[in-house]
């Protein structure tokens, strides 16, 4: 790996990261849904990107190019809501809700693009004590004695953390926290 280009390697994935972004996606089209059956009680929507950059005002804006003629001049617009009884609290706070899950979505198909939630190396020291930890784990699990028992926690607690011990494989394996640069030892 010396005066080689550095190329990140993929070494974990963020599970927690992927079921945040999945609940926050639901969360988003669920209020979107909700939001806009509230606006097309009023109001008819053809394309609902265009309300993308305000969801309230947009709402407003097309509420008063379609009723504001009447009413009389007099009244203004938050008045003219009140008297169509418009749900304005429910719309001000979904309007809010939406805008506050910070996810690109097409607001007409509800497609969004996912990002990559695999966690990859930084540098060419991550990369290399990435691969001396896998060889370490390897060479740990080929050559155990059949009739020798390890005990991982002892092995882990040798290796200062470098290892980890998987319970789904039952086999050590690299400490992504460690090679990253974010275990802390208390």
């Amino acid at each position: 790996m010396k005066n080689k280009e550095f190329k990140p390697i993929v070494i974990g994935y963020n599970a927690s990261a992927e079921s945040n972004y999945k609940a926050n996606l639901s969360s988003k089209i669920e209020r979107l849904t909700q939001f806009f059956e509230e606006c097309t009680k009023y109001v008819d929507i053809k394309d609902k990107n265009a309300y993308k950059p305000n969801l309230y005002n947009s709402f407003v804006e097309d509420f008063s190019a379609k009723y504001k003629s009447q009413f009389s001049e007099l009244l203004t617009i938050d008045k003219i809501l009140e008297l169509s009884e418009v749900p304005v609290d429910k719309l001000r706070f979904l309007a809010a809700k939406i805008n506050e899950i910070d996810i690109d979505l097409d607001f007409n198909t509800h497609e969004a693009s996912t990002p990559d939630f695999s966690i990859k190396t930084e540098s060419i020291e991550e990369n290399l004590l990435y691969e001396y930890s896998k060889r370490i784990a390897a060479a740990i699990h080929d050559n155990k004695p059949e009739y020798m028992t390890f005990f991982y926690a002892d092995l882990v607690r040798g290796f200062a953390n470098i290892l980890q011990y998987d319970f789904n494989s039952q086999k050590l394996v690299p400490n992504v926290s460690y090679i990253k640069g974010q275990y802390r030892r208390f």
